[in-house]
């Protein structure tokens, strides 16, 4: 979701200020400046949602305004009171904008908040975090059947009958919970049938036609054929959402692959990484003999400054008559020719640096060109994949049929109940004894399959570590001492190790390394959901050094291909600015104290 143009207008701490964002967009300022009200203002443009006291002071209202280059021109206007919301000048609702933009985005509402508030995603608990997670479809937990099995414990009996109440040879939460639920419902009915049995036992009903074996017989054929037909429904709708997902990743692989990309030379990335090694040792060399010449040029300059007095070195009370200036001639020239020696050796090692900084500039071409090759022949051989294993389709069971199945097994069930109140007492003894075995097995799955005990972590457990090595990738990055281990034993936690030593990464981390996990968080949410638009507004607890290797880590080429755009807001450190001076693939705007007032003023 590409945003063309931004414009922002007595909104918080910003009079008047607009952009047209780039890929990486960084506000650097002092605190106090407005880099957190513009990103509070970009987050009420995209979301809706906007911050306590939105209106700039001695205003009116606040308006955001966000060009889409494929939907238009949105505009949100804060008053007192009152919230509007125009697209392309019509007046709409803010449900209508919401539905387009996920519809645009392919992702909830609740992502677009999650990924423009660092602040909104810290404040979930580790249970909401969890059910944002599964509810949006974000985390793929599917195990098959033998893996599930081995997490239970339960008898032949409840393994029966799970196996056949549960769907094909992969099993997901979705799938568990239903089942867990059936399951609960179940045991409710068979408490009451068991009860309502063993009341009944010894009384007389009106008589039935069938026997007790044909009904059960003609409820067997019922229930086969009914249960075909499900089957036959779940397997058609299966088919049907797998088939649209299949073209739709596709679709999406197809609009990534840009031009054919020709394989960059191997040797010529390892003969740059060559060069660089030798102009290294090369320079390292140089700056030895700088450092020599320097050195040497120093003692020569005092002894010249001490052939200057005609005190005695050895002892002040002696004066010296001799002429030094022949000696002091020779000196000088020797110092002159040091500088001369110093000037040109200097001018050797910038020489080389620039050579270096040649050859790493070739290096990392050819190893981009390298990640984009390697990117664009994964990208054909997935769609050659999803094209070649894409599912076939079904039809759909007749309705009628299902419906007319529906109504028989209900008459059925009215006569079964009807032949049961016939029976004599020991008959019903037999059932009562065959219901409480069904309900032995239902109770099995009712407790093994409850959401909140141990079953459920094994499998979260199993799909999680696929995310817990991404993270992983980026956090050696920007974290270096700490390894991530993300928790599942109480909604979804993630954990520091440090050696030996565990930390909750939202509880004991310093402030600097809690707004790095926050942002890998949000990043891994981007991976899983393909929002593609990043703010982050939560850096103030890092210092230079580590908001270096924050910004270091956005430049990388892997991350920003995920992005339309990133937006940033960082502290005005001298070693900050310096960094981003030389960074050309970050658009930098520096706000000074005041700028964003001045500019209405102005």
């Amino acid at each position: 979701m590409r945003i063309g143009h931004i414009r922002i207008t007595d909104f918080k701490g910003v009079r008047k200020f607009q952009m047209t964002p780039a890929k990486v967009n960084i506000l650097v300022g002092a605190n106090g400046t407005g880099k957190s009200s513009v990103l509070q203002a970009i987050r009420y443009g995209i979301t809706g949602n906007a911050p306590s006291e939105p209106i700039a002071g001695g205003c009116d209202k606040g308006v955001v305004e966000l060009q889409f280059p494929d939907i238009g021109t949105l505009t949100r206007t804060v008053s007192s009171g009152r919230n509007e919301v125009r697209l392309n000048g019509k007046v709409t609702t803010q449900k209508s904008i919401s539905e387009l933009l996920e519809k645009r985005t392919g992702t909830s509402s609740t992502t677009a908040e999650l990924m423009t508030s660092a602040e909104a995603l810290s404040n979930l608990s580790s249970g909401e975090l969890s059910a944002y997670l599964m509810e949006n479809n974000l985390l793929a937990v599917k195990v098959k059947w033998e893996m599930l099995l081995s997490f239970c414990n339960m008898t032949s009996a409840g393994e029966a009958l799970l196996k056949k109440l549960l769907p094909g040879a992969e099993i997901n939460l979705g799938d568990i919970d239903q089942i867990w639920n059936q399951s609960k419902r179940q045991r409710r009915i068979l408490k009451q049938e068991i009860q309502e049995t063993s009341m009944r036992m010894g009384t007389k009903t009106i008589p039935i036609e069938e026997s007790a074996e044909q009904v059960e017989e003609i409820m067997k054929q019922l229930l086969e054929e009914q249960g075909e037909l499900q089957a036959g429904v779940k397997s058609y709708e299966a088919a049907k959402r797998e088939r649209e997902r299949v073209q739709r990743e596709i679709r999406e692989k197809e609009a990534k692959l840009g031009d054919d990309l020709e394989k960059p030379d191997e040797n010529m990335i390892r003969q740059a990484e060559n060069e660089i090694r030798r102009l290294d040792q090369e320079i390292i060399n140089l700056q030895g003999v700088v450092t020599t010449i320097k050195t040497n040029g120093n003692n020569m300059y005092k002894i010249l400054n001490g052939l200057s007095s005609d005190t005695c070195p050895i002892s002040p009370k002696l004066k010296c008559s001799t002429d030094k200036t022949s000696i002091k001639a020779e000196l000088q020239t020797e110092i002159d020719n040091l500088m001369k020696e110093y000037t040109k050796q200097k001018e050797r090692v910038t020489e080389l640096d620039r050579q270096k900084n040649e050859w790493y500039q070739t290096k990392n071409r050819l190893e981009s060109q390298m990640r984009n090759y390697q990117v664009r022949k994964s990208l054909e051989e997935q769609i050659a994949y999803l094209r070649e294993h894409m599912p076939e389709e079904r039809k759909m069971p007749p309705e009628e049929r299902i419906k007319e199945i529906a109504i028989q097994i209900e008459e059925m069930n009215k006569k079964r109940a009807a032949i049961i109140q016939n029976m004599t007492v020991e008959e019903h003894k037999l059932i009562v004894e065959e219901k409480k075995n069904q309900l032995n097995a239902y109770e099995e799955l009712v407790r093994e399959l409850d959401p909140r005990k141990g079953i459920r972590q094994k499998i979260l457990e199993r799909s999680l570590k696929p995310l817990e090595d991404y993270f992983n990738l980026s956090v050696r990055k920007i974290l270096p001492k700490y390894k991530v281990r993300l928790d599942c034993s109480d909604g979804f936690r993630i954990e520091l190790l440090d050696g030996d030593k565990v930390y909750d990464a939202s509880k004991s981390a310093s402030s600097g390394e809690r707004a790095r996990i926050w942002f890998l968080l949000m990043d891994l949410i981007n991976a899983l959901s393909s929002y593609r638009i990043l703010v982050f507004d939560n850096t103030d607890g890092m210092d230079a050094d580590a908001l270096i290797s924050f910004l270091d880590m956005l430049s990388s080429p892997d991350l920003q291909q995920r992005y339309d755009h990133i937006f940033v807001s960082v502290i005005n450190y001298k070693e900050v600015i310096d960094y981003l001076t030389q960074k050309k693939e970050f658009s930098v705007i520096q706000i000074a104290s005041d700028q964003l007032k001045e500019a209405a003023a102005a």
